[in-house]
C-alpha cells in the first residue's frame, strides 16, 4: 500500500509541475508536458483533430475495458472461492482466467496506442500528413507533403 501511495505522489507532483510551469526552460530540463502523457491531447493542440480524437478514444476505451474486465475477473474469483459445487468451481475459474486474459490484452492495447502517440509526436509534423477542411456545404480531405 505504501509503494502505491509513493508512486501516486511522484506522478502527481511530476504532472503538476509540468502542467503549471510557465517557463519553457523547465520543459527543456527533462520535464514532460502533461499533453504528452495522455495520447491525443497534443495532436489536438497541434490541429490534428481526427488523429487526436482517434488516439484519445482508443486509449480511454482500452483503459476502461481493462478496468471492467479486471472488476469482472475479481467478481468471478470471489464467487469461485465461495463456491462448493465442482462444476460451478470449474466454470468460475475459466471465467476468471478469461476475464484476466482480456484485461491484459486491453492493457497491451492501451500501451500500444500510447507508443503510437509518442512516435507520431516525434516523427510527424505539419510538413506532411492529412489535412481536412470543412466548408459550409461540404468537406475535403487532402494529403500533403512539403520540403
Amino acid at each position: 500500500m505504501g509503494k502505491k501511495i509513493l508512486i501516486i505522489l511522484i506522478v502527481f507532483f511530476t504532472l503538476t509541475n509540468s502542467i503549471f510551469s510557465e517557463k519553457k526552460a523547465e520543459i527543456k530540463t527533462g520535464m514532460i508536458p502533461f499533453s504528452y502523457i495522455i495520447p491525443g491531447v497534443e495532436q489536438i493542440k497541434r490541429g490534428y483533430y481526427f488523429k487526436g480524437i482517434l488516439f484519445l478514444s482508443g486509449f480511454s476505451t482500452c483503459l476502461t475495458e481493462a478496468y471492467l474486465k479486471n472488476r469482472d475477473g475479481n467478481s468471478y474469483y470471489d464467487r469461485y472461492l465461495e463456491s462448493t459445487v465442482v462444476d460451478e468451481i470449474v466454470s468460475l475459474r475459466e471465467k476468471t482466467e478469461d476475464s484476466f486474459k482480456k484485461r491484459n490484452y486491453y492493457l497491451v492495447g492501451a500501451f500500444s496506442v500510447w507508443i503510437m502517440h509518442i512516435l507520431d509526436l516525434q516523427f510527424f509534423d505539419k510538413k506532411k500528413g492529412i489535412k481536412g477542411e470543412i466548408h459550409k456545404d461540404s468537406f475535403s480531405i487532402g494529403f500533403y507533403y512539403s520540403f
